[in-house]
């Protein structure tokens, strides 16, 4: 690649040459957009051209089926006339009516009558298709485009029945609407030069044309599209195409409207694409060659002061930082002229020169206490390699510790890292999961490799697996779960917690599995023995209680005050124990969860003052005042009273308890949402 590519002063060119980029673009987009805006404006000019000579054409039909109705009433005395009287009548008309071409009478027989001028229409118009309907129908028919003679004029032949005393067709009278006005179409709305107005068949034949009709009558359009949309019968739209004499030109078409379906007729106006497009390809062409002007004279410019102020203090500084790189480093930079910028780099330059010049002496004579210094340091490390071998000897030792450790737990553990791969584990695993890979093969492998016997030893371990996977990067999360082995059966638990070093820094996750089965079976032995008392111990106290009340009661004779004093020390104790072995009962149910409440719809105002009364002696004992702090109306709620009751006393019965004389125990109720709150709160110490 030239060396002139690669340089600074080519890469300045280039960065202009973006620079100029947008401006570009913005001139082309401008011009792009006055163009559409050009084609619009002579896509309108010539639909209304072309919608203006279609109503015209429907005008003049109009105004023909008036006056033929007005020529049956004229020629309606001549449906037996002589031929000379209906040649007067008819050359009468036709100079009363310039609008029209031609007047023809024929009889029903088809053969012509009389006509003005001499020799206008046919010999003979039995065969053709409007004089056959005019007959058929008695009506106004409208025929097709032609060239009417002796004038040679193109005309719209339009046709009505003279009808006689008896209602029958007598005669056919014939006009040829006169079409020559269509070139004063183009003159009217002031088209531009060389715009074309041009009357096409539906099989695209030109009709007529201006200019130079004569040239291109009878000749058919070359445009494809434009027969076939012409074919459709569409009507009102518009086409850039190149013209039968090789203009391009922007068209127009409207079909015309008084011309029937199976006769239509075209107009089509045409403004040339480069009258149309003209003022906005001169806007165009007069702003891109002022952007090539003005990026010359900039290139220009950028030429020559890229060499003064860019190239010339660059190639200075690069002399200079050569120089310093061969190990000058007296090299100093020469700066003539350039930008505040390099005579800047220049000072800076220098400077850097001058310190590296007075490092390089340091560093000379820094060499010099460099090798003094080598041999200490060799020294240093031979005695920090002795002490990293002692290290590794240490770490070698604790790793056995470790492994020793894990091994002498009768829990089964793994530890994770966060990727899931094992990074320990223990020789209880073969005991827990036999059959599967020894511990040590296990370590540095997958986490699927290690939970690969779960499945096989557990029912439920798909789970588990799911929950320590999910895991693996939780720094917080710690939980627990019941495994099931399969029969015979055997309850695990299996505890997972995350594991982090002194810094904070999670290592991974440990996750133990500890055999419950046994644990499971003595508490199962525990609560049935606590049941079995507490229902032993329950039938004795209810007899002692019987008895004591009878006692105390008197039933058995009369006690004096001592004994009744010492006989209701038993009967209070009794109470506790009875509410001692109530308790254990209840703590069983609770434990087995076979606690079941008696619900029903409650008065909670009621229960909550009953509750407060039965503590009044007891409170005014230590001097303590119950406040309640609840709603005189309070809605129904749905409770068991006998497990609210309880409830309620035993709180109030702690914050008797825990509160010193003279104290507040504040009894509250209050809405929450849907349900009720009630709470206990005290002065005294404690909760």
């Amino acid at each position: 690649m030239p060396r002139f590519f690669t340089s600074l002063r080519f890469r300045l060119f280039i960065l202009a040459l973006v620079a100029f980029l947008p401006a570009l673009g913005l001139i082309l987009f401008i011009s792009r957009e006055q163009h559409d805006d050009a084609a619009l404006r002579a896509r309108q000019d010539v639909l209304r051209v072309a919608g203006e000579a279609a109503r015209t054409e429907r005008r003049l039909v109009n105004e023909a089926k008036k006056d033929l109705a007005d020529f049956q009433q004229v020629f309606s005395d001549l449906a037996t006339g002589t031929s000379a009287e209906c040649d007067t009548i008819a050359n009468v008309i036709l100079a009363l009516y310039p609008s029209y071409a031609s007047i023809s009478v024929a009889g029903v027989n088809g053969s012509q009558v009389c006509s003005a001028p001499a020799g206008a229409g046919l010999p003979t118009y039995r065969d053709q298709p409007d004089f056959r309907q005019t007959i058929a129908l008695k009506t106004f028919v409208i025929g097709g485009y032609g060239l009417s003679t002796p004038s040679g004029k193109l005309a719209l032949t339009v046709s009505a029945p003279l009808l006689n005393s008896s209602g029958q067709v007598a005669r056919v009278v014939f006009a040829g609407i006169d079409m020559s006005w269509l070139p004063s179409v183009v003159e009217q709305e002031a088209l531009p030069k060389d715009s074309t107005l041009t009357l096409l068949s539906a099989g695209g034949v030109v009709l007529a044309r201006h200019p130079s009709p004569e040239e291109w009558t009878g000749k058919t359009i070359p445009a494809p599209g434009i027969t076939d949309a012409i074919s459709k019968g569409l009507s009102d739209f518009t086409v850039e195409t190149r013209s039968i004499d090789g203009v391009n030109r922007i068209y127009g078409f409207s079909r015309m409207q008084g011309v029937p379906s199976n006769a239509s007729a075209f107009v089509a106006a045409g403004i040339p694409s480069s009258v149309a497009f003209a003022e906005a390809n001169s806007v165009r062409n007069r702003s891109l060659v002022a952007l090539i002007i003005i990026a010359l004279a900039i290139f220009a410019i950028a030429w020559f002061g890229s060499e003064l102020f860019v190239l010339r203090p660059a190639r200075a500084l690069r002399d200079a930082a050569q120089r310093l790189a061969s190990g000058e480093t007296s090299s100093r930079v020469t700066m003539r002229g350039g930008a505040s910028e390099f005579r800047s780099a220049a000072d800076t330059f220098d400077t850097m020169a001058s310190e590296l010049e007075a490092r390089q002496k340091k560093l000379e004579d820094a060499a010099a206490e460099l090798r003094a210094a080598n041999e200490s340091l060799e020294q240093r490390v031979a005695e920090r390699t002795g002490e990293l071998q002692m290290q590794v000897g240490l770490t070698a030792s604790a790793n056995s510790i470790l492994r020793s450790t894990l091994d002498a737990t009768e829990d089964a553990i793994l530890v994770y890292d966060p990727r899931g791969v094992t990074l320990a584990l223990n020789e209880r695993l073969r005991e827990l999961f036999p059959g599967g890979s020894a511990p040590g093969a296990l370590v540095d492998q997958s986490f699927e490799a290690s939970t690969a016997s779960m499945g096989r030893v557990f029912d439920n371990a798909s789970r588990a697996v799911a929950e320590i996977n999910a895991s693996l990067n939780d720094g917080a999360r710690t939980f627990k779960q019941a495994l099931f082995t399969k029969p015979p059966v055997r309850e695990f638990e299996l505890f997972s917690t995350p594991v982090h070093t002194r810094d904070g820094l999670l290592i991974g996750r440990l996750v133990a599995f500890r055999d419950m089965t046994k644990e499971r079976e003595l508490e199962r032995m525990k609560s049935e023995f606590v049941s079995m008392v507490s229902h032993e111990l329950r039938t004795p106290l209810t007899i002692i209680k019987g008895y004591n009340e009878f006692l105390l009661d008197g039933d058995a004779g009369p006690i004096n005050e001592k004994q009744t004093r010492y006989l209701g020390e038993v009967q209070k104790s009794t109470h506790q124990l009875i509410s001692l072995v109530n308790d254990l009962l209840d703590t069983q149910q609770i434990e087995a969860g076979k606690v079941t409440l008696k619900s029903a719809r409650l008065d909670l105002r009621g229960s909550l003052d009953a509750v407060a009364r039965s503590f009044a002696p007891v409170l005014e004992k230590k001097r303590q005042r119950l406040a309640l702090d609840i709603p005189a109306i309070l809605p129904k709620v749905w409770a068991d009273e006998h497990r609210l009751t309880q409830v309620l006393t035993n709180l109030i019965s702690n914050a008797h308890k825990y509160t010193p004389e003279g104290g507040v125990i504040t009894l509250r109720a209050a809405r929450a949402g849907g349900m009720m709150r009630v709470a206990v709160q005290d002065s005294g110490i404690g909760m």
